[in-house]
């Protein structure tokens, strides 16, 4: 069963992560770099916004622990409340693996565990993750919620 239904006559939006990521508040930055139980905050917020400067492009051997650690984990589960930290830790996600940096993680399963998640976001946050991910292949396609049969 598949996480993804190919959708027909339906355009997603043109969408600009690197512009969201660099719309991500210092608040929201903030939570986001201290989801390692607040272990060395500031130094993963500072090289956030140095990833960000980089239109989200993470340099894995000297950014693997600071930022990605805590990217990481920002994109496993969603808080409610922050809705805009979830999606922009998965856009950086979705950016190192497109590009490859990230090739620890196979895209495809990687968003699949989290499409009910992705579902479940503001309608802006999701077509942006969707436009994002599906763009790359040349899809028209969108997540579906799975359920079991």
């Amino acid at each position: 069963m598949s996480c993804i239904n190919e959708i027909q006559q339906h355009e997603l939006p043109k969408s600009n992560a690197i512009e969201y990521l660099k719309g991500l508040t210092e608040n929201e930055l903030q939570f986001i770099a201290s989801l390692d139980y607040g272990t060395q905050a500031e130094k993963h917020h500072n090289s956030i916004k140095s990833v960000i400067a980089r239109d989200g492009v993470i340099h894995m051997g000297p950014e693997y622990w600071f930022p990605y650690e805590v990217i990481e984990l920002g994109g496993n589960h969603l808080k409610i409340g922050h809705e805009r930290e979830y999606t922009g830790c998965l856009l950086g996600i979705i950016i190192n693996v497109l590009n490859g940096n990230d090739m620890t993680k196979f895209l495809d399963d990687y968003i699949c565990d989290r499409s009910t998640t992705i579902s479940a976001l503001p309608e802006s946050e999701k077509l942006l993750i969707e436009n994002l991910y599906f763009s790359q292949q040349g899809k028209n396609m969108t997540f579906k919620h799975i359920k079991d049969t």
